[in-house]
């Protein structure tokens, strides 16, 4: 990711034909940074004025071509624009993105298969040699930060189905699904995800089962086997639900502004 961000031209007007076949748009994606950091403020997407010349059959202006990407919700371009908005420095941020959903994938595996250290590891090195995340990674775009707060949003959904939903919980769910519909609309399709793995808890871990490069180390099953999950007992299930709708409500409040 980092060989792709300082590879890659680092004006946008050098970009050539063999550049532009990897990422067309990031003129897009920096002009939108840009926008941001000159007003201070959100970008409005100009959908009436783009509608008004494509029912007119008039080519888009230039200063409305430059607006191209400004559907999109704001995330990734205030980061940017923090950094400082030019196209090296959205590449970069792309590319530290990159590394973290490496180490987040990882850690998500971790907490959701304790008893299953080698598919951790398995997680983070297929995460790492994707050639198509490591590329994006290395661009400007919103990608990268859609695929990060994805990893995140499947580690708290694995928690969920695995040992219930309790209040802190609830909200750390809310908060990766927030910050997803901040950064593509897209997360909305995993909110039916969301509801369903509040209905189908998987079975506690059975007793035994450990990593291939633990296995024979120790046979002591591990804490999750053998504590009680929040969605179980007297009223569990109840809670889990109505902490899941709760996370629901506050990612979309979140996003609603």
């Amino acid at each position: 990711s980092l060989g792709f961000a300082f590879s890659l031209p680092k004006d946008g007007s050098d970009l050539n034909p063999r550049f532009r076949g990897l990422n067309p748009d990031e003129n897009d994606h920096v002009t939108y940074a840009q926008k941001i950091k000159e007003t201070g403020g959100l970008v409005r997407f100009p959908a009436k004025e783009i509608k008004a010349a494509r029912d007119a059959k008039q080519p888009e202006s230039e200063e409305l071509r430059a607006y191209a990407e400004t559907h999109q919700p704001p995330l990734y371009y205030v980061v940017g624009a923090i950094l400082g908005g030019g196209l090296t420095a959205l590449r970069v941020l792309s590319a530290l993105i990159g590394l973290a959903t490496v180490a987040l994938a990882y850690r998500a595996a971790r907490d959701i298969l304790p008893e299953f250290l080698d598919a951790a590891w398995g997680a983070a090195g297929l995460m790492a040699c994707l050639p198509a995340a490591a590329q994006l990674s290395g661009a400007a775009n919103n990608d990268p930060l859609t695929t990060l707060v994805c990893t995140g949003i499947f580690w708290r959904l694995g928690l969920l189905v695995r040992n219930g939903l309790t209040l802190r919980d609830a909200l750390v769910l809310a908060a990766w699904l927030g910050a997803g519909l901040w950064t593509k609309l897209t997360v909305l399709q995993l909110f039916p995800l969301v509801v369903i793995g509040a209905f189908l808890p998987l079975p506690n871990p059975s007793p035994g089962r450990s990593s291939l490069t633990e296995r024979g180390a120790s046979e002591t099953p591990p804490p999750s086997a053998t504590k009680e999950r929040p969605g179980e007992g007297a009223g569990g299930r109840g809670k889990t639900l109505l902490y899941t709708a709760m996370a629901l409500a506050v990612a979309l409040l979140i996003a609603s502004p």
